[in-house]
């Protein structure tokens, strides 16, 4: 019989979705049980009462359940008679058993069915499978680009889910055999001059300054209205503000180390040697449709040990004094791990002790960047003398996102001539290609001062002959990739395949 399981949402204002399990009997080939799993929602129901509710999931359950025992996935189908609203119940389906046999986070299986759902199923809903080709499928981007307005990114992510949905008609329900999606490429022709996602060495150092100690916040000279409605002024004034030891850390943490703000919330005291200076990444918070959950790290590369700088030591030792008395304070109101067992307390949590929300960090960070903006805009418009002005608007940091402290330190230790390959294990990447596409944030200095790679692929010393110059770089560039090979993963590696494949039929 289908088991049902009612679950509240941990975000805000939390709400109930419910799983249905149902055991098929037997076990896959990896060795787990083989289980379909089911998601139903309150707006996906026609009651309205829990109990009623309740009553028509258990009817729903027992229907799937039915389904599920009563037939296989139909094979043979014709593309031509079937629909692709008609595809798409099988297809949730396989993103679920991708999640159960672990080759999906919790995150992504989310995001490959949410963004089905907005995007792709509105679209073609009611053309059969055979009438979409790769015509189709180009108009269907310059759809998304021309009338939804939808980014090079997003874009992107449509273009990984359709891709999965087809992978799913293709090696699962095998319903046709070539992908119209597959010869796709997402490519941005905006000549519009992107923001930057990361401060620059000064920027970075001005930030640093200002949280590392107390500032005077310099207030101008405003109009308010009294309880009666009558206008007063208030005159300048100004306020000592510091940054806290917690946010100290964190944000020490996040610009110096390039973690993940995932990786960042469900850091405990035991992944942290305050001794050695290291920090163990091995889990991270994904924010789903049922909540945040404690989860693995986004690829098998985001396991790794980095060192912190003595700022972040510093700061997280202060700061584990401080949360160790937080909870001797809070005694039975304190939602965390007991002193007793404090190594296994998040290092980043709510006040109470449990898990931070998921946009706190961005709003804290933001608000420290914009207080310490709007005292120098105050400064600037009491100031006369045109040097000083301009002197002062260096002090004006652009307001980024929280996740840019991740792309600055990606971008400074570029800048610093630090070798790409350790940059992208640093942040937690497969590929220096990874690093190079989304995180950095180049400037004339990364020319300048990176060091010329081809120097140690091809050697110092001149070469005798022509002939002997290739020879070296040709094994030279086989040793590289051979190396980057090692770092990929195996759908990195297919579409290297891919790749390679074209490349020599051309040549032919």
């Amino acid at each position: 019989m289908a088991n049902v399981i009612k679950r509240i949402s941990t975000k805000k204002g939390g709400k109930a979705a419910w799983q249905i399990t149902v055991d098929l009997g037997g076990v896959r080939g990896d060795g787990t049980r083989n289980r379909r799993y089911r998601t139903i929602r309150p707006n996906e129901l026609n009651s309205k009462t829990p109990d009623a509710q309740e009553n028509e999931v258990r009817k729903i359950a027992e229907a799937w359940e039915e389904e599920l025992k009563g037939k296989k996935v139909p094979q043979g189908k014709r593309p031509d008679k079937v629909l692709f609203k008609d595809c798409f119940p099988g297809y949730k389906e396989y993103i679920y058993r991708l999640l159960e046999a672990g080759e999906l986070r919790r995150r992504g299986a989310d995001d490959y069915i949410i963004l089905a759902e907005r995007y792709c199923l509105p679209y073609f809903a009611e053309k059969t499978i055979e009438s979409i080709d790769t015509a189709a499928a180009e108009d269907y981007f310059r759809y998304l680009r021309d009338v939804k307005k939808l980014s090079p990114s997003s874009r992107r992510k449509v273009l990984s889910v359709i891709r999965k949905i087809y992978k799913y008609l293709i090696e699962d329900v095998r319903l046709i055999s070539e992908n119209p999606f597959a010869s796709i490429k997402i490519t941005d022709r905006s000549n519009k001059k992107k923001n930057s996602g990361a401060w620059t060495d000064e920027q970075t150092k001005l930030f640093i300054d200002i949280i590392s100690s107390s500032k005077e916040y310099y207030y101008g000279e405003r109009t308010r209205i009294d309880s009666k409605g009558v206008p007063y002024t208030v005159s300048g004034y100004t306020r000592t503000i510091s940054v806290s030891s917690k946010w100290k850390a964190y944000f020490f943490l996040a610009i110096t180390c390039g973690m993940r703000p995932g990786e960042l919330r469900a850091l405990s005291w035991k992944n942290i040697d305050l001794t050695s200076s290291k920090v163990t990444i091995e889990s991270a918070i994904s924010d789903t449709s049922e909540g945040s959950v404690v989860d693995v790290p986004k690829s098998y590369s985001g396991y790794r040990i980095l060192t912190m700088a003595a700022i972040a030591v510093d700061a997280l030792k202060t700061w584990r004094e401080e949360q160790e008395n937080t909870a001797k304070n809070l005694g039975d109101q304190w939602e965390g791990k007991p002193l007793s067992d404090f190594d296994e307390q998040l290092v980043f949590c709510s006040v109470r002790g449990g898990l931070m929300d998921v946009g706190t960090p961005n709003k804290k960070f933001q608000k420290v960047v914009r207080q310490w903006n709007n005292s120098v805009k105050e400064t600037i418009r009491r100031e006369s003398d045109p040097a000083v002005k301009r002197e002062l608007k260096k002090q004006i940091l652009p307001v980024l996102r929280g996740y840019d402290m991740r792309h600055t330190c990606g971008t400074l230790d570029i800048e610093a001539g630090t070798p790409p390959d350790i940059v992208a294990k640093k942040m937690g990447h497969a590929s220096p290609t990874t690093t190079f596409n989304n995180y950095i944030h180049g400037n004339d200095k990364v020319a300048e001062n990176s060091p010329n790679q081809f120097d140690s692929i091809i050697g110092t010393s001149a070469p005798e002959s022509v002939e002997e110059f290739t020879l070296q770089r040709s094994e030279a560039y086989r040793s590289s990739v051979s190396d980057l090979m090692n770092d990929m993963t195996l759908e990195q590696l297919a579409e290297l395949k891919k790749a390679a494949e074209e490349l020599k039929n051309r040549k032919k």
